[in-house]
């Protein structure tokens, strides 16, 4: 078994699960930012728009701690 990526991007599963995360990163990338245009078009508040990126980031930074601590507790079965 090799552990370059290369080798592990000549395994079918692994290379669509590559794509798959990409492509889902940059969708979320581009949604961000247009987000981010999209209130500041319609209020012209950098205020507003620092508003919508915390919005977007507290849940996630609140969640993982809980949410990987409750995973770590599941059976793997």
């Amino acid at each position: 078994m090799t552990n370059s990526l290369t080798g592990l991007l000549r395994q079918r599963p692994y290379r669509q699960l590559w794509v798959a995360r990409t492509v889902s990163q940059w969708g979320d990338a581009f949604n961000t930012v247009a987000l981010v245009l999209l209130v500041y078009s319609l209020t012209g508040s950098g205020l507003g728009v620092s508003g919508v990126v915390v919005a977007e980031i507290v849940p996630v930074l609140a969640l993982a701690p809980v949410a990987g601590a409750l995973v770590d507790r599941l059976p793997r079965d």
